[in-house]
Formats: C-alpha cells, structure tokens, sequence
C-alpha cells in the first residue's frame, strides 16, 4: 500500500500503519499487531471522525482511510502519550483536515494525458540544429577569410549573436506549448518593436541570399517599445522566414512601419507567396494548418510558426491579420499571389 498522505495511514490489508510523507508513526506503533489495536481499528472503521487509540495517540476515520498515530489539538489523552519517547507535534483540527483533503484531490486528480506533440519536436530539433549549423558556417567564413574588415566583423558577430538568440527562442516555443507559465513567470523588459524586426532581418539575410530572395531595406521608422517577454523575438522571425521561404526567387519582402502616433503602430510584411483559399486563410492562425500550394511550394513546414506568433502577439495585446490576394502568376504548377501580414500594436 503506498500512502502519499503527510500522516500514517492504517493498512487494512496487512494490520499495520503505514508512514506518511511527513510524519512517520510512532516508535509505540511498531508492535501494533496485538488485539487491542487491531480491535480499536475494527471498531472506528467506518465511524468518521476523531477516535483515541489505546496508546493516547489520535485516530481519524473516513469511509475508505484511517489516519492515525498523530496528534490532534483536542483528540489525544495527554496523560498516555507523555510516556512516548517520540516527538509528535499537536496538529490543530483544521490544519490536519485542510492537508487530508489536499492530498485527496491531489490523488483523485486525473492523470494528465500525454499530449507531447513528436512532430513539434522533431521541428524545432530541426530548427536548432538549422541556426546552429548558421553559426558554425559563420565562424568557419571569419577563419578562413584572409582579411577582416571591422565592419565585416561586426555584421558577423551580430549574425552570430541573433541565430544564437533564436536558438534560444525556439527552444522557448517548446515551453509555450508544453508550460505556458514558463514563459510568463519571465521578467518583461522594454524593447523596440523596429530593432526586433532589424534583429529578425539580419539574422535572415544570409538565408535570403541563399534562396535568391531580395530583403528590402525597412519603410517608415518606429520608436515604439513594449513591456515584453523574450519569446517576443519569434515574431518577427516567423512572419520574415515564413515570407523569404515561400517566396520564388527573384521576388523581394518589405517591411513597413506606420506609426500613427507614440502608442499605436502597424508594422506591415508583404511578399509573393503561394495563394491560399477563403477557408485556408481564416484557418492559417491554427495549430498545423498550411495552405495546400504552400506545401506544394515547400513540404518541409510544420504549420507551426503563425501558430507561436499568434499566441505570443495575444500575450502582448497585438492583433494579427493574415491577408492572401488573389492569383497573380503560376509556377511549378503553383498559383502565387500577394501575400500580407499585418500587426496592429497599441502601446
């Protein structure tokens, strides 16, 4: 019999107390096995409430437990159990039944399903080793480039310093998912939104280069900063990668910044991306859901990245809109038109 009670719990089975997490049964207890006492549990069984055992020492019985070898402020025979070599603390009525019916709550809860979602996982190992390997391409460019600019160097490290930042924002994504108050036990710190966005752009300049994808220099300017979570980071960096990743080459992403007064901002993204339909679109906020030319596009997604950017621009009392236009050229058999995303922040 386990018992996760902080008192002894009487054993039926086996006649014998059980200690509890907190309080172990007295020394006197050990030789419980005589009549006397196995006739004094016969007897409360059942009758609930406060019962004195032949030690002095104090019982409580409900319908299914027995709790015993304790004592209780009122229930106990002082004389007896002055003649104990055991310490026991007298426990006031209402401490003792507040900590039974916790525990019992505790017990009688229902086991958390496991709901640890293995694509996610796979996903963002595959995302960490990706910013990773971008940190390890970096340095081997640093050492084995002959000369060094300072204003080379300094793009480098800021690289560096971003996918190393990202690394740990994705991992933080995890949290979200599996313990949302991981993330929101976090300090908050004051943080612009316009240097997120240049943090976000520079850490995927390299990769847009790669697939032949022109990042626009931003429009507009913002001095807006918010009280934020780290996580905030994923942002910018989802709605970006999302637009260079879908985007066919030889196509650019702009970045707009309208800022109508010091406490309301929009902070516009637009690039060609592949069209979705009116019922993809209104489900593209959703857990896994990718429009279907987008996975023809690109089958390496896992619908989690607007997913993680809604939920954190909720935490942050941004509104999120998603707009796909309508077709404007075909290729590889893939309708894209233009595709816009849209924060609307007020401070």
């Amino acid at each position: 019999m386990e018992n996760f009670s902080a008192f002894p719990i009487w054993d039926e089975n086996n006649k014998e107390l059980i200690d509890g997490i907190f309080i172990n049964k007295s020394s006197v207890c050990n030789k419980i096995k005589n009549k006397k006492c196995i006739k004094h549990y016969d007897n409360i069984k059942g009758r609930q409430g406060f019962h004195i055992c032949p030690f002095g020492l104090t019982s409580y019985s409900l319908d299914d437990k027995c709790y015993s070898s304790i004592k209780i402020h009122g229930h106990y025979d002082v004389t007896k159990t002055k003649k104990l070599s055991d310490f026991l603390p007298t426990i006031p009525p209402q401490v003792f039944l507040a900590s039974i019916n916790k525990s019992k709550n505790i017990i009688n809860k229902p086991a958390k399903k496991n709901n640890v979602d293995s694509d996610m996982i796979d996903f963002s190992i595959h995302e960490v080793r990706r910013f990773n390997g971008e940190i390890k391409r970096i340095c081997e460019e640093i050492l084995l480039k002959p000369t060094l600019s300072e204003q080379f160097v300094n793009k480098k490290i800021k690289s560096i310093f971003a996918s190393s930042s990202l690394i740990s924002v994705r991992l933080n994504a995890f949290d979200l998912e599996e313990n949302p108050d991981v993330i929101t036990s976090q300090a908050q710190v004051n943080s612009g939104i316009y240097k997120k966005f240049q943090k976000a752009s520079h850490c995927l300049d390299t990769y847009a280069k790669d697939r032949n994808v022109r990042m626009l220099s931003f429009k507009g300017s913002s001095h807006l900063s918010l009280e934020m979570y780290r996580i905030f980071d994923l942002i910018p960096f989802v709605i970006l990668e999302n637009a260079v990743k879908y985007s066919p080459a030889d196509q650019s992403v702009s970045v707009s910044f309208d800022e109508i007064n010091q406490s309301c901002l929009s902070v516009t993204i637009s690039s060609i991306g592949p069209c979705n339909s009116k019922d993809e679109i209104e489900r593209i906020f959703e857990k896994k859901s990718r429009g279907q030319q987008a996975i023809y596009a690109d089958g390496t997604g896992g619908g989690y990245g607007l997913y993680f950017a809604k939920i954190i621009c909720d935490m942050h009392n941004i509104n999120i809109e998603a707009i796909s236009g309508p077709r404007k050229f075909e290729l590889n058999g893939i309708d894209y038109g233009d595709f816009t995303i849209i924060l609307h922040i007020e401070k």
